[in-house]
């Protein structure tokens, strides 16, 4: 509880990181296989940081444990994968993913399961990423990039699809 401006911080394989009431460090590395970072605020905000996810031999996990949760990756937040994959899981209805940042996504698979998902930073997809937005809107008035190298963004037919604009789509 209260952890805040901590030094790098390193998740474990297999290891998991509950963060309650803020956590504050220049950089989160979730790249070992199965690196979990667990919320249980209401309201939680990742921001002046570089999150690091994906890596090989398993999944990052973003995953929140308190009803009605907003996690929000802001405007000074960088969130980077560049291999594996990346499960982000909401566990209640209302819960949502807000990206203020900015997303880097390569090389791997992001899947989103919050009920959901808005993008008012800058997302960029390359180097064969699949993105796939699973339980509920996915909502964007930021830059969203889709390099030619990439797979598919994908929203599933399950969800309703509510993208109000879109800057740039390569």
């Amino acid at each position: 509880d209260n952890i805040t401006d901590l030094g790098p911080v390193t998740v474990g394989a297999n290891t998991y990181v509950v963060v309650s009431n803020g956590l504050r460090a220049p950089t989160i590395d979730l790249t070992a296989a199965n690196a979990q970072l667990y919320f249980s605020d209401t309201n939680a905000t990742l921001d002046h940081t570089s999150l690091l996810m994906g890596g090989p031999g398993g999944y990052s996990y973003l995953i929140e444990q308190a009803g009605s949760l907003t996690l929000t990756l802001g405007s000074h937040a960088v969130l980077t994968q560049t291999t594996g994959s990346v499960y982000a899981q909401g566990g209640a209805a209302g819960d949502a993913l807000t990206n203020q940042g900015q997303m880097n996504l390569g090389g791997g698979f992001f899947y989103d399961h919050y009920t959901s998902f808005t993008n008012t930073g800058t997302m960029a997809l390359s180097n064969a990423e699949a993105l796939y937005v699973q339980n509920g809107p996915f909502t964007n008035s930021g830059m969203f990039t889709v390099a030619p190298t990439s797979q598919t963004a994908m929203i599933d037919s399950q969800s309703s699809r509510s993208e109000e604009h879109t800057s740039e789509l390569q």
